[in-house]
């Protein structure tokens, strides 16, 4: 009898691990490891016929606040199609170290005239100013001076293709 459980919980055992086993390949198989396109700052990023060309990176104190520092990135967008293009900047998100920020809408409207989205005319260019706010608890030891000590990059996609620009 004792032998009969054995073989009985071996063998669901054993099916149990050909389902995973099958289901797993068959996930990977509809669903492949991203690629990652890494670039430098100063190179063009191009998505869609859109030219994204990251150019200055740098820290500003906000001074109603202690506890954030204003982190932002010069940027060039052209569009290259032949019609217009609708952006959305909140696709554009910022990873510093191990912490990823979206941007600041506030400060976004008051750098730019634009809105969240807007549109980019057939061979138009446009230089934008991406801000993102860091708090004191979003680095370690609360040490905002030593944000330009992080690993940074923006990640403009994530799947198939994540295409990231280092800082």
């Amino acid at each position: 009898m004792k032998n009969k459980k054995l073989i009985i919980g071996i063998a669901l055992l054993g099916i149990f691990i050909i389902i995973f086993g099958w289901r797993y390949y068959i996930v990977n198989k509809k669903y492949p490891a991203t690629i990652v396109e890494k670039y430098k700052m100063n190179e063009e990023v191009n998505i869609a016929k859109v030219k994204y060309t990251v150019i200055k990176e740098g820290i500003n104190n906000i001074e109603e606040r202690k506890d954030c520092k204003l982190y932002y990135v010069k940027m060039i967008i052209e569009n290259t199609n032949n019609k217009d293009v609708d952006i959305r900047m909140s696709d554009i998100e910022l990873r510093l170290g191990s912490f990823s920020a979206s941007y600041s809408i506030d400060y976004f409207t008051k750098f730019n005239d634009l809105g969240n989205e807007f549109t980019i005319k057939a061979g138009e260019k446009i230089s934008i100013i991406l801000p993102y706010e860091i708090y004191d608890n979003f680095v370690a030891d609360k040490k905002l001076n030593r944000i330009m000590d992080y690993r940074r990059e923006l990640t403009f996609t994530k799947y198939p293709k994540k295409i990231v620009v280092e800082l």
